[in-house]
């Protein structure tokens, strides 16, 4: 059977909930309005107290990853992600294409800056994790420049419980040799604290998105680079194996973009590599949807 068609049949319906998230904001704003949302914000979470996400019956979520700089290429998804009318944008990290070797470069900076522009100009609520390229000053900056928009949300280490469906993020890799040296090696706390947030949103009886750069450990394409074998992130195959009803959406291995795995109790990892313009298996977003107690994905190439 198709995977996607697994995807489509297999996860499980829409239930309301509240929100969490950690912001990192030191004191609550209550009220706070994006596109029809309302959230109230602290620095331990998010609560959504009004949503707009099933005023057409659908949750739409838009996904791209490894932009790399590619403001063409980002141009081309904000018209796609506009088209489609989605709810959310997650973006996966390596926003500009240099693999960092000093702590700040604000060539970085500006590139990071200017690839999420068009994206956050749709309005809907847009989510970051930082990939294996950025480093945390750089990436810091980068969140900092858009503290003027509402819209804006590091979900690096963080949740995202929203009514209908739970966001997590885990950024940054697993392998220190191909993680910049100033940037975000997943630590085992790290890899905890994303297990006590599943499982709250398993709790829920919700579907729970995982966004992550890197992918976890398969024995398919998703992880494999030719000559080398599958590098997927071991622990994080662990933790998909034993939650149910998750998916995580990740891109960084370029050869693998567009392919599915399965880790059992309708849990899939997805491959939505690559968002820029040096992809090796084509460009590309990802759209979730869910509706009528279905989740669904579907892949759109860029042109």
């Amino acid at each position: 059977m198709d995977m996607r068609n697994k995807i489509v049949r297999g996860l499980v319906g829409i239930l309301t909930a509240g929100a969490l998230l950690n912001f990192g904001c030191n004191q609550q704003t209550p009220g706070v309005e994006v596109s029809g949302s309302k959230y109230n914000v602290s620095a331990n979470k998010i609560v959504q107290t009004k949503s707009s996400f099933l005023d057409d019956g659908v949750i739409k979520v838009g996904v791209i990853s490894d932009i790399e700089g590619a403001v063409d290429s980002v141009s081309n998804a904000t018209k796609i992600f506009q088209n489609e009318r989605v709810d959310v944008v997650l973006v996966a990290g390596d926003l500009y294409s240099d693999f960092a070797r000093q702590a700040r470069s604000q060539s970085n900076v500006k590139n990071g800056t200017k690839v999420l522009e068009p994206l956050v100009g749709i309005g809907v609520p847009v989510y970051i994790i930082p990939g294996n390229h950025e480093s945390r000053k750089d990436y810091t900056q980068i969140i900092e420049n858009f503290k003027g928009n509402k819209n804006v949300f590091d979900l690096n280490d963080r949740i995202a419980d929203l009514q209908g469906v739970n966001i997590a993020g885990l950024g940054g890799y697993h392998d220190s040799r191909f993680t910049s040296p100033y940037g975000f090696l997943i630590s085992d706390s790290q890899y905890e604290r994303l297990e006590g947030r599943l499982k709250k949103g398993n709790e829920q009886s919700e579907p729970t998105l995982i966004l992550t750069h890197g992918p976890p450990k398969s024995d398919t394409k998703i992880d494999y680079v030719p000559n080398v074998g599958n590098v997927g992130d071991s622990r994080l195959a662990e933790i998909l194996s034993s939650n149910p009803n998750a998916i995580n959406l990740h891109g960084h291995i370029h050869e693998g973009g567009g392919n599915i795995a399965n880790y059992g109790s309708n849990s899939f990892a997805i491959n939505v590599c690559c968002g820029g313009e040096n992809a090796i298996s084509g460009s590309r977003v990802g759209i979730v949807s869910i509706k009528d107690g279905n989740v669904s994905y579907q892949e759109v190439k860029l042109k």
